[in-house]
């Protein structure tokens, strides 16, 4: 297999179109001001291209064809709750606190994954999920995970850890870095309070 040389988060930026760009900041910067999200915002967004990898994942992980994936303001709301809006504790667990330009590479990381795995099922509806991760040449490995509903992936959350964790998390399971396919993928029990 072909060792693929691992993106920059500038070179992920550059894949995310700037309309999906620009409403992921405005949103974020909208939620981290405490002010309520203006109705234009309060669309879901198309994240654009599924990759083979998700597909081929899904059906074999739920037997379902995925057609489309998004993600709506109540995500982002939700993931700067959790992971923006106390960057301390981010770091104290081996996170990277979440801004508005880490949060604008969701979409990367959901069209290029270098990880999709099975995940648990929502507290409250009882939805499936998946777990998309990838890592960064700066060692970060950006982690979404995903609700599955129908045959629609949206994103319920997101969070990074940083090199340290990511390179604890490589030595625990024995996994090399031989390129962005052979990223560490992260365990079920790897952050207890984003069981969704």
């Amino acid at each position: 297999m072909e060792n693929k040389k691992t993106q920059t988060m500038e070179e992920a930026l550059s894949n995310v179109p700037d309309k999906l760009r620009a409403w992921i900041s405005g949103v974020w910067k909208t939620i981290a001001k405490g002010k309520k999200i203006n109705p234009k915002f309060q669309y879901q967004q198309n994240l654009g291209k599924i990759s083979r990898k998700t597909k081929d994942a899904i059906q074999n992980f739920y037997g379902k064809n995925i057609s489309k994936q998004i993600i709506k303001p109540e995500s982002l709301r939700h993931i700067y709750s959790r992971h923006g809006k106390y960057p301390e504790t981010e770091i104290k667990n081996g996170q990277i606190p979440m801004t508005a330009s880490i949060a604008a590479i969701i979409p990367d990381v959901m069209a290029n994954p270098d990880s999709v795995r099975i995940g648990g099922k929502t507290k409250k509806c009882k939805h499936e999920t998946v777990i998309l991760s990838k890592e960064y040449a700066d060692g970060s490995l950006h982690i979404v995970n995903a609700i599955l509903k129908n045959n629609l992936l949206m994103v319920h959350t997101a969070y990074v850890w940083n090199r340290e964790k990511t390179e604890k998390r490589r030595m625990a399971y024995g996994s090399q870095k031989t390129g962005s396919n052979s990223a560490i993928q992260p365990n079920e029990g790897s952050h207890p309070s984003e069981r969704v």
